[in-house]
């Protein structure tokens, strides 16, 4: 197609503006404003989170993102020395690792997102619940990104009895202790071995796990009952068998399931930044809790655990 077939089949308001302008170049004697495009600037986000268990001790990870677009950005995200001080002045480095021991979830990797993963544990001797932590993070182009996170304090389950491992069939609560420090709770339960009966209700190639989730706002917040508390932790389009699931989970722990319950206990940071603020048509509101030469968060949070069987069979 020429130029001016091409020309033809536009709007006459749109044709009539591209001749102008053809005409307004050919001629030279049209004078066009000067625009100054600002280039992107260089900006490091830190997302950083202590993993802490009840007794003590955990996992600290830190996922570095540099801006995408930015003169002069290292693809592989930006570099730095991470380091985290407990309280009586002790400190650990982080080493760098693949991006999976920073994200949770499935979550797919982005390769526009030019970010660096730094990981480290820690025993029980550095870090217990209650305690106060401070993240640095020491840029090689130079500046320094900083700030710290109380943990919560320590918690245990009361609800359901049984320790470790509690036979329980049909609906029931989780009960735990408060703890002190906490923002939000996240009780997450995976079951397990569902695949039989969801093939007894007519499902084709049904999956044999699923994972539901509860969230309590406050700190007293202490009780969440399965199945009337919890959603479905997936997209429903993943599954074509919504409903006989449902028909399955509002009964309750089957005899022939096990679950994997979870409550996590999350500081004051990591709200802020999951839930910082109301609606906004741009995204979500993340309130950061860094200071220096990025932005971003160091939150943290404790996780107990424990696994609940329909039958003792699945308590060994």
């Amino acid at each position: 197609m020429n130029t001016q077939a091409r020309l033809s089949s536009l709007p006459t308001s749109i044709r009539a503006s591209g001749l102008c302008l053809l005409l307004c170049l050919s001629a030279g004697a049209c004078e066009l404003t000067e625009v100054t495009i600002t280039e992107i600037e260089p900006n490091v986000v830190v997302e950083a989170l202590a993993r802490i268990r009840p007794e003590g001790g955990g996992t600290i990870i830190a996922l570095l993102h540099g801006s995408v677009g930015a003169p002069g950005i290292d693809p592989d995200g930006p570099e730095a020395t991470v380091r985290v001080l407990a309280d009586d002045g002790a400190e650990v480095l982080l080493t760098e690792a693949a991006d999976e021991a920073c994200i949770y979830g499935d979550a797919p990797p982005d390769p526009a997102d030019p970010r660096r993963c730094y990981v480290t544990t820690v025993d029980p001797g550095f870090v217990q619940p209650s305690d106060r932590l401070v993240l640095q993070v020491d840029l090689v182009d130079g500046g320094r990104i900083e700030g710290g996170t109380q943990v919560p304090e320590t918690f245990e389950m009361v609800q359901p009895n049984g320790g470790a491992c509690a036979v329980v069939a049909g609906a029931l609560d989780f009960v735990w202790t408060q703890s002190e420090g906490t923002w939000y709770y996240v009780t997450t339960i995976e079951l397990s071995g569902i695949a039989s009966d969801l093939s007894a209700l007519g499902v084709q190639n049904p999956v044999d796990s699923v994972v539901y989730s509860s969230i309590a706002v406050s700190q007293s917040d202490t009780a969440v009952a399965y199945p009337d508390d919890f959603f479905l932790d997936a997209d429903e389009d993943d599954f074509d068998y919504t409903a006989a699931l449902n028909t399955l989970v509002d009964d309750g722990i089957q005899p022939d399931w096990v679950a994997s319950v979870y409550v996590t206990a999350a500081d004051r940071n990591l709200t802020n930044w999951v839930r910082g603020g109301a609606f906004h048509p741009s995204g979500t509101v993340r309130i950061p809790s860094l200071r220096g030469a990025g932005t971003g968060f160091f939150g943290s949070n404790v996780v107990v655990g424990q696994r609940i069987a329909g039958d003792a069979s699945g308590c060994p």
